[in-house]
């Protein structure tokens, strides 16, 4: 398991090798949610899943639009996951 804190790109450095079954993001703004979306979507493995949280959430309005332009872009498919913030993305496909 990889666990980084801090800003992206900056905690990207160093993954650019890495393949990823699961990621969580937690980005709050725009920028930041996009640019960690396209960083990981081509390192997921097949029928991997990244979690995005506050996707419903109102109040941080950037995070659901860089998710929605992300996954209409590449067709990847947007699950509520049960909580009243979180979405996952999934439709990953085998490299």
């Amino acid at each position: 398991m990889i666990i980084r804190k801090g800003y992206i790109p900056d905690t990207l450095v160093g993954l650019e090798s890495e393949h990823f079954a699961f990621v969580h993001l937690d980005m709050d703004l725009y920028q930041p949610q996009l640019v960690a979306l396209r960083f990981f979507a081509p390192r997921m493995s097949f029928g991997g899943v990244i979690q995005i949280h506050d996707y419903f959430f109102v109040e941080l309005p950037g995070v659901r639009q860089a998710v929605d332009e992300f996954a209409e872009e590449y067709k990847f498919v947007r699950i509520p996951t049960g909580d009243e913030y979180t979405v996952a993305l999934t439709g990953f496909e085998k490299r």
